[in-house]
């Protein structure tokens, strides 16, 4: 991998136009997923100046890929003498920035005091969290909060189907936390992409996207047709897969200041011992009020409670996690054949083809060469492929039974 740093200068028209190769890494892990902040480790002798070279906070890439990642600590490991010391310097994605901005920080600077942050139902999940994004990173209304050359975009639909939708009140804290919420509730992706990336295309030739850089609201592509991994065909070495439920919940009490409601996902199987209950805090959606709320105020505050309780559940659900090791000799490769997002097709040994998302890919060059390794998980809820509807059954979305 050739990483570089990117220049950081006062001209938001030059940022991440430009930037230095970095010489004397030893070894390195990039890591980049689907809906979470991906990450990267360096290993350099402390010799070789690499801290000087990449000081902490400075922003990397290399040159096979748009993600663009942040320098945040720098570990020494001294050696006794005689043994070379070591620097090992980690970080995360851009993505992991969302962190350092606060939701309704701008609506706080305007109007002097917090108010609730409300999303529009007339918005599909995307453009909600494009939104959420552009509006608490933007400063536009204290440019000294904004951060330049930067905008959220996608090209997922505005109009609400496929999607369902509602008007949600997000609830206070870092706005990455509150991306991340809605991108699992929706089995959503984000991505940055930065300007200049030859692999970047733009249908709608938004001018806005062409001259930022991008972090893209998306779902991937569906590759279940071109990209199958197959013992037989040589394309994987090995697979470790995760089974649970630890994480699962399929009913919500969400508690305010002054009311409380109860939800759950509908099933009539998930009773008794199948019943699996998580609080959520309600309490900043009816802290506005003096009293218990009544009439229309008391549905409000109720519809309001019900999506943030929606959205609790609809995050916690069965862990289904394929970790492979593609072969050397594989008739796919990363980025040219799939991304991270995609869906693509596993022929295993579950007697059937699934459909998987790839939801990570770690990339590590060493003393050793390069390795590669895709993590592979089940699509949330259903997925529709074409006009058909994949329903989940047995590790995988069935997409037909393998032949005997």
């Amino acid at each position: 991998m050739d990483i570089f740093r990117f220049n950081f200068g006062e001209d938001y028209w030059l940022q991440l136009t430009y930037g230095e190769y970095i010489n004397g890494i030893k070894s390195i892990v990039w890591t980049e997923r689907y809906a979470e902040p991906g990450e990267f480790e360096i290993q350099a002798p402390l010799s070789s100046n690499i801290r000087a070279k990449l000081p902490i906070g400075s922003l990397i890439s290399h040159v096979d890929t748009p993600e663009i990642m942040m320098v945040e600590n720098h570990e020494i490991k001294e050696q006794k003498e005689g043994e070379e010391t070591m620097i090992s310097i980690t970080g995360r994605s851009l993505l992991a920035f969302l962190e350092a901005r606060i939701v309704g920080n701008q609506d706080a600077r305007q109007y002097g005091y917090i108010q609730e942050y409300v999303l529009d139902s007339a918005q599909t999940p995307p453009w909600q969290i494009q939104l959420l994004i552009n509006d608490n990173f933007g400063g536009w209304a204290n440019t000294d909060d904004g951060v330049a050359g930067f905008y959220a975009f996608t090209y997922l639909p505005a109009a609400v189907p496929p999607y369902e939708t509602a008007l949600r009140v997000v609830p206070k804290g870092d706005v990455l936390k509150a991306v991340l919420e809605l991108l699992s509730s929706y089995d959503l992706g984000i991505r940055s992409i930065r300007r200049g990336w030859a692999g970047r295309q733009d249908p709608l030739d938004t001018p806005a996207y062409n001259e930022w850089n991008i972090l893209e609201i998306h779902e991937g592509e569906n590759k279940i047709n071109t990209v199958i991994f197959s013992w037989k065909s040589g394309d994987l070495d090995a697979i470790n897969y995760l089974f649970s439920n630890k994480k699962t919940k399929n009913a919500a009490i969400v508690v305010g200041r002054y009311m409380w409601v109860n939800i759950d996902d509908g099933d009539p199987f998930h009773t008794d011992y199948f019943r699996r209950q998580v609080v959520v805090d309600g309490s900043d959606i009816d802290e506005g009020f003096s009293e218990p709320p009544v009439g229309a105020d008391y549905d409000a505050v109720r519809a309001k409670m019900i999506e943030r309780g929606r959205i609790a559940i609809s995050t916690q659900n069965n862990i289904v996690l394929g970790q492979t090791d593609v072969s050397a000799v594989s008739n796919y490769h990363y980025r040219r054949d799939y991304n991270v997002g995609d869906l693509v097709a596993l022929d295993a040994n579950f007697d059937q083809i699934a459909v998987m998302r790839v939801i990570e890919y770690t990339e590590i060059e060493d003393e050793n060469g390069e390795t590669g390794h895709p993590t592979l998980a089940l699509p949330f809820g259903e997925t529709t492929v074409g006009h058909h509807i994949l329903k989940p059954d047995l590790g995988g979305f069935v997409v037909q039974k393998k032949l005997k």
